[in-house]
């Protein structure tokens, strides 16, 4: 079992690129500022089951707001078709490996894990390729997802669905997983990567200045030929002790993204381009939470403030980490063939 000391943050330092097949990572952790993993195993979890296996009764979380989150460990399919047969879990399900509920909807466009208690992501997974950019353009239509609006319906539980409006006021981005320009071949397409449980948190910093630049880049890799198909995977970071915005959505920590290539062709066995961890912070190096008169002054100037220096780098390649940090950090377990 992974044992934690207390959650503050893990800032990886600058390491040697992952773009070329068989080469190994050597990302190394800054033991001063981030929390420590004195076991590289990650454990594995249950499947998800479907909704109709699953338990009704909701277990009250003493660190959710409205005391309204899923049972504890629960993993449940709860919209879409099955996981082994949706393209973008091209090689199998993730799993959670701590006690966080995982409410799973599994479309067209991506499959997410969905968390009650953060009202977060708990991962987003998509495949990628250059049909898939298309130039539909934004439909900059934030809403609520239709098919968890439908199961907590069902459900009759209390837990509140995520608006557009919970972000009102907060000085946070509406940051995406699955970015926008990575859905544009159709409307259809695009409309989900709005639905607010696709979104989190995000610092203008972050998600303007670091997070933008490998969603940019992944894209030229496919236009420039590089790479002719990706297998993306993000999500969201806590400390120990969760912060929330005053509508009692989390905020993370951190956010992690990895990108795998492969040949679809060949059937090949994915290689790691690239893995990140990347602090929610402003230019100045605070946490989200931690400076807010610098968060709200960024947020309205596209994650910077003119004549104020910038303390923290804007290169995502100075945030790399290792599958297994990953892994620990967001306390979920990649596919065998992943590692």
């Amino acid at each position: 079992m992974i044992r934690f000391l207390p959650f503050l943050l893990i800032l990886i330092s600058a390491c040697q690129s992952t773009s070329k097949r068989g080469e190994k990572q050597s990302a190394r952790p800054d033991k001063s500022l981030g929390p420590q993993f004195d076991d590289d195993e990650v454990p594995d979890a249950p499947a998800p089951t479907q909704p109709n296996e699953q338990s009704s009764n909701d277990s009250p979380n003493q660190s959710q707001p409205d005391s309204a989150a899923g049972s504890q460990g629960e993993s449940v399919l709860i919209a879409g078709q099955a996981l082994d047969a949706n393209p973008n879990l091209p090689f199998g399900p993730l799993t959670m490996t701590g006690d966080e509920a995982s409410w799973i909807i599994s479309r067209d466009q991506y499959v997410i894990s969905w968390n009650p208690k953060t009202r977060n992501p708990n991962w987003v997974s998509w495949k990628l390729s250059l049909s898939d950019l298309g130039s539909i353009g934004r439909q900059d239509n934030f809403t609520i997802d239709p098919d968890l609006k439908t199961y907590i319906t069902q459900k009759k539980s209390n837990i509140k669905i995520v608006t557009s409006n919970d972000y009102t006021g907060s000085c946070f981005d509406r940051g995406h997983m699955v970015a926008s320009s990575d859905r544009q071949a159709s409307q259809d397409d695009n409309i989900p990567t709005f639905h607010m449980t696709n979104i989190v948190p995000q610092t203008a910093f972050n998600n303007q200045r670091i997070w933008k630049g490998l969603e940019d880049e992944a894209r030229k890799w496919l236009e420039e030929g590089t790479h002719q198909n990706l297998w993306l995977i993000s999500g969201p970071v806590y400390e120990k002790t969760l912060h929330f915005i005053d509508s009692g959505v989390a905020i993370p920590a951190a956010m992690f993204k990895l990108i795998y290539s492969w040949d679809e062709n060949a059937q090949d066995k994915p290689f790691l381009v690239k893995a990140i961890l990347v602090p929610n912070m402003a230019s100045n190096g605070k946490l989200a939470y931690e400076d807010k008169v610098r968060l709200c002054a960024e947020s309205k100037s596209g994650g910077q403030i003119k004549g104020q220096p910038i303390l923290k780098s804007m290169k995502y390649d100075d945030y790399q980490a290792t599958i297994l940090q990953i892994e620990a950090a967001a306390h979920i377990k990649l596919p065998a063939v992943a590692h």
